[in-house]
């Protein structure tokens, strides 16, 4: 990966079943340690926040860390929910952010 620097993330505006959401509750607290809020909490469909991607490995002691490439990123921030339709992949946001 070839990319480097501020990377936005995006929210998909799928919403998984009530039941679904509970079983990423559960393995995310069992798994990671993490305790993922209630689904009507999270916003859906837009942009949420925003990392530095400093590196991509193929080995990592990390948990995370799953298949042949692993993301390293930095600096995350979560900013205010900007509403927007997703694509795939890598695309350039043409808006200023507050």
């Amino acid at each position: 990966m070839k990319y480097r620097g501020e990377l936005l993330i995006h929210a998909s505006n799928f919403r998984p079943s009530k039941r679904t959401w509970k079983e990423f509750q559960i393995m995310f607290d069992i798994d990671f340690d993490i305790q993922l809020p209630e689904m009507d909490q999270i916003e859906f469909g837009g942009l949420v926040g925003k990392v530095e991607v400093v590196d991509c490995v193929t080995q990592s002691d990390s948990h995370w860390f799953q298949g042949k490439y692993g993301i390293v990123m930095k600096n995350q921030q979560k900013i205010d929910f900007i509403p927007m339709k997703g694509r795939l992949g890598i695309f350039e946001y043409q808006h200023r952010l507050n």
